[in-house]
């Protein structure tokens, strides 16, 4: 009788394991299934759910009224910022994006990553910063932003795996005027004797002088025209 007894107590011990185990299974099962109704998919806070890119993590990328560097800007973009692609204005080169605060701008598409080709974008080819309009409005406690006072000259970037001085004079005697992050855009104006050092002109119509040597441009610096004057007064 003993025998029997210990059987029937070993059976149950064993079937009070496999129902506990059995309920901790399926609360795991119901845990994951919430967890993963939580999470929700790439993009899932843009308008309309088009094809995301992702600013290059090395730049600061200036989101513009149109397509183009004579639009003024609407907000700076940084390194790593997510956006959705809407539109493309002609070949592609600049695409609309809306970023995630619902605002709508033109990048340069050169400095985003993205896995979707722009000229396969449908095209806009209405008035350009009519666009913005479909966009959230600007907070009414955000600065009016400020137009670009870059001109018509060559432009240039600063490398980005450096911080650029610039100073009141073409020579690192001359004090900094302003430190340059890479990425920073900016207008080629003059050389100073053989090119080495350039007159530069940032969005804001700030001048002064920078080491080409810590540029990316596709224009030789020794074409600027020569400022010959005293470098100081430069304009």
């Amino acid at each position: 009788m003993a025998k029997h007894s210990n059987n029937r107590g070993w059976r149950r011990g064993l079937g009070v394991v496999a129902a506990v185990l059995l309920f901790v299974a399926l609360l795991g099962l119901s845990a994951g299934d919430t967890a993963a109704q939580s999470v929700e998919g790439p993009g899932a806070d843009f308008m309309g759910g088009g094809p995301l890119a992702e600013v290059g993590r090395q730049f600061s990328l200036n989101a513009r009224q149109g397509p183009g560097v004579q639009y003024p800007v609407v907000t700076v973009l940084g390194g790593g910022t997510q956006v959705e692609m809407l539109y493309r204005w002609g070949s592609g080169l600049w695409v609309a994006v809306e970023i995630p605060d619902g605002r709508i701008g033109w990048v340069n598409a050169t400095y985003l990553n993205a896995d979707f080709a722009t000229g396969a974008l449908p095209e806009w080819t209405a008035d350009p910063v009519t666009l913005l309009a479909q966009g959230a409005q600007l907070s009414p406690n955000a600065p009016p932003p400020q137009p670009s006072q870059l001109g018509s000259g060559p432009r240039a970037f600063v490398a980005a795996a450096f911080r650029l001085n610039m100073r009141q004079g073409p020579g690192v005697l001359f004090p900094v005027v302003q430190v340059l992050d890479g990425g920073q855009e900016l207008e080629m104006v003059y050389r100073w004797r053989e090119g080495l050092w350039v007159a530069v002109r940032l969005p804001d119509g700030k001048m002064g002088w920078v080491n080409a040597t810590y540029l990316n441009a596709n224009f030789p610096t020794g074409n600027l025209p020569e400022w010959v004057w005293d470098p100081v007064q430069v304009k």
